[in-house]
């Protein structure tokens, strides 16, 4: 994650601005929009970058894909944004402002990697346990990993617990060679 000094200090100034205006729901999903913009389209990441195109081209064709979908602060904040030239900022800023909101509603991030997918109901029985332990909300992403064999690795937030098959396997081949 890009946590530069840049991303973070224009993040809490948007997130503020949202508290203050109790926009934050609304700046938030913009925020994940544009996050999901950028994986959907990377080519976005080229007019951010884009030293031949002005400051003005580069606000229009981004009125032009969000002004009707998005907030008028989240439009003020590109805006401004580009006018100070931190356009190659706005992925980090919109992924420090999604953490800052998760973070002031006390949702915790949790990634679950099996060797095959899970169903909901394991999914949800995961959930309840992760928000018994930590007394919190959870958004958790699945991912699957062939290469675990079995089992699963859980992280939430930065503790991660591995009970894979393939960690334990090579547990033992070092305990054995050693």
């Amino acid at each position: 994650m890009n946590y530069s000094k840049i991303a973070v200090r224009y993040a809490k100034a948007v997130f503020l601005l949202a508290k203050e205006k109790k926009q934050l729901k609304e700046i938030a999903d913009d925020m994940d929009t544009l996050l999901k913009v950028e994986k959907e389209v990377p080519e976005i990441l080229d007019l951010y970058n884009n030293p031949i195109l002005s400051s003005t081209d580069k606000k229009k064709v981004l009125a032009g894909l969000f002004e009707k979908s998005f907030n008028q602060i989240t439009m003020n904040f590109l805006n401004l944004i580009i006018d100070n030239k931190r356009e190659a900022h706005i992925s980090g800023v919109s992924r420090n402002f999604i953490k800052r909101y998760r973070e002031d509603l006390g949702i915790k991030n949790a990634t679950l990697i099996t060797a095959s997918k899970i169903d909901d109901a394991k999914r949800k029985e995961i959930i309840e346990i992760i928000k018994k332990t930590y007394n919190t909300d959870v958004e958790l992403e699945s991912k699957e990993n062939a290469n675990l064999i079995g089992g699963f690795i859980l992280q939430v937030e930065d503790v991660q617990f591995d009970a894979s098959i393939s960690t334990q396997l090579k547990n033992i081949k070092q305990e054995l060679l050693s």
